[in-house]
């Protein structure tokens, strides 16, 4: 299994839309053997391509309808609206955990709702989108 984590330094990035940095976890019994940083560019639609080609998971903060629904079309598990440092949330979701409230934004009840401040309900239609979007991506080397 590979999970893919927009980061901001080493936190959930906010958005996932406007993110520059996947990070890509590699899962191998229940534990994480590997992780890479990944420069992400393009737009929303081409960052999803992106992420379909890398990981089948996303965990990421706030998204757009749009991206979501792209995302859910290529086959990808999308879990949004998280927060926090990503290792720690990895650790807790492969524990099952990602849904409690702590690993919440502010302004979502995960408990209730799947999306947050929008009251549209996560597993809404999974029309594919038409729009076109570049995407490129390339690993970043430690120096």
């Amino acid at each position: 299994m590979r999970i893919a984590v927009p980061v901001w330094g080493q936190l959930i990035s906010p958005v996932f839309d406007t993110a520059e940095t996947l990070k890509i976890y590699d899962i191998d019994a229940s534990n994480i053997s590997n992780r890479n940083d990944y420069q992400l560019t393009g737009s929303g639609i081409g960052k999803a391509r992106t992420v379909a080609e890398l990981a089948n998971i996303l965990i990421c903060g706030a998204i757009s309808n749009e991206v979501e629904k792209c995302l859910i079309a290529l086959g990808i598990n999308v879990h949004p609206w998280v927060m926090g440092e990503s290792d720690s949330i990895i650790e807790s979701y492969l524990q099952g955990k990602i849904s409690e409230y702590e690993y919440s934004m502010p302004g979502c009840q995960r408990q209730r709702q799947r999306r947050c401040r929008r009251g549209k309900n996560f597993n809404e239609s999974k029309s594919q989108s038409n729009q076109s979007g570049n995407s490129t991506v390339t690993e970043k080397k430690d120096e």
